[in-house]
């Protein structure tokens, strides 16, 4: 049988954590309001369907529906979160810089 790229169907936390502060960064540099949508878009989409509810902490591993593809929070080789707890910082930093940002 021909290898399956399970990543075409999945949307991980830390790319999803890179991606609204990337749409930031952009909006920042350009001040298109292009880039500040596309960060709401990201961020509302993130906030909605990654953390856990039940047990706190963000699921690694969504399908692109945004269900849960398996209920890990990270891997055991990974240091515990830091992109979100970097994602958290930008994105306080720059809400304090653009009010418009709405607070997570």
């Amino acid at each position: 049988f021909p290898a399956q790229d399970y990543s075409q169907d999945m949307k991980f936390w830390w790319p999803q954590t890179e991606a609204v502060i990337a749409t930031l960064y952009a909006y920042e540099a350009t001040g298109d309001n292009k880039y500040l949508d596309m960060h709401r878009i990201a961020n509302e989409w993130m906030y909605e369907h990654l953390p856990d509810p039940a047990y706190g902490e963000w699921f690694g591993y969504l399908h692109r529906d945004g269900t849960v593809a398996q209920p890990a929070k990270r891997q055991p080789v990974q240091r515990p979160v830091p992109h979100s707890a970097h994602a958290h910082q930008e994105l306080n930093a720059y809400r304090r810089d653009y009010q418009q940002i709405t607070p997570v």
